[in-house]
């Protein structure tokens, strides 16, 4: 399994992408090689996420769709990945290290964050027996959906899984704009919500229909460009295996201290910023909650944070 990074801020809550990706104590970076929570689902050694990385960002000011960074080099490795850090700040983030599954190819198509259109989307997990229930999934994705997939990995069918249950969402939701092509519309947060509960049921649905019995982990993360939705579920039938890691924290600025920890400060009653991720950045305890388990977090575009549990 792979470790991701969202952060989530206001409009006027920009982050320098260094102060997530290269320099907290157990930033995303040091995750690619030293990460300390990943449960199973890789070939390689259990601390290592070193098959590519990427990144994504929004630049509003330019227009509405990410821009993404991937490179099949080991995060730690890649010169260009320090240089892009230490001089972009986005008020929305992306960050992804991988550790690909035995035979999975190393290309960079198969590197998260995948995009269509506005939208945005990690994985950190993998679905149990990919290979015997693909053909099933590919068949249930509308002809637009499945254009969707340039790679793959089962991560990019989950995000064209996702993209289908969104499409239909929006084309009964009261807000949607029928002019404006559909991977190019925002939608309410629940539009997001119900797309991100139905792909999960239907991921499900589609293992037991297959005769899969094996567990799968569905660590989403997914955005428009002003909403953010990421679950942390395990699809498992007995009901004996533990979620994959995942953690939050919330408040009004994250900034290094003149000791040279990252603290999460919170000067106001309001949250400006919120950053989920697989590991803690930091050993601030406190700073830290834990997602609870099957469990979907939405953060709106004003940074209310709702977790609503999901019936399997």
């Amino acid at each position: 399994m792979c470790r991701l990074l969202v952060y989530k801020g206001l409009d006027d809550q920009p982050v320098l992408l260094s102060d997530l990706i290269t320099r907290p104590e157990h930033s995303i970076i040091k995750q690619s090689y030293d990460c300390r929570e990943r449960q199973e689902g890789s070939h390689l050694p259990k601390a290592l996420n070193a098959d590519g990385f990427g990144i994504g960002w929004y630049a509003k000011e330019v227009d509405c769709t990410p821009c993404v960074f991937t490179s099949t080099l080991p995060a730690w490795n890649n010169r260009n990945l320090n240089r892009l850090c230490a001089k972009v700040s986005s008020p929305l983030v992306f960050a992804h290290v991988r550790a690909a599954g035995l035979g999975s190819a190393i290309t960079e198509t198969n590197c998260h964050p995948f995009v269509s259109g506005r939208y945005m989307f990690m994985h950190n997990g993998h679905i149990a027996q990919f290979g015997k229930l693909k053909r099933k999934l590919v068949a249930s994705l509308t002809d637009e959906c499945f254009a969707i997939i340039e790679g793959t990995t089962d991560s990019e069918h989950c995000f064209a899984v996702f993209m289908d249950e969104l499409t239909r969402c929006l084309s009964s939701s009261p807000t949607s704009t029928g002019a404006t092509p559909i991977f190019d519309r925002t939608g309410r947060p629940q539009d997001l919500l119900d797309a991100m509960t139905m792909t999960v049921k239907r991921l499900r649905r589609i293992r037991q229909e297959c005769g899969i019995t094996e567990h799968s982990y569905l660590n989403f993360a997914v955005t428009d460009g002003d909403c953010v939705v990421i679950s942390r579920i395990v699809d498992d039938d007995s009901g004996t295996k533990q979620a994959a890691s995942m953690y939050f924290s919330s408040g009004t600025s994250f900034k290094c201290n003149k000791d040279g920890v990252y603290t999460m400060a919170q000067r106001d009653r309001r949250e400006a910023i919120v950053i989920v991720a697989s590991e803690r950045l930091t050993s601030i305890a406190e700073d830290w909650m834990e997602v609870p388990p099957n469990h979907i977090m939405v953060i709106t575009p004003k940074l209310n944070v709702l977790t609503i549990a999901v019936e399997l």
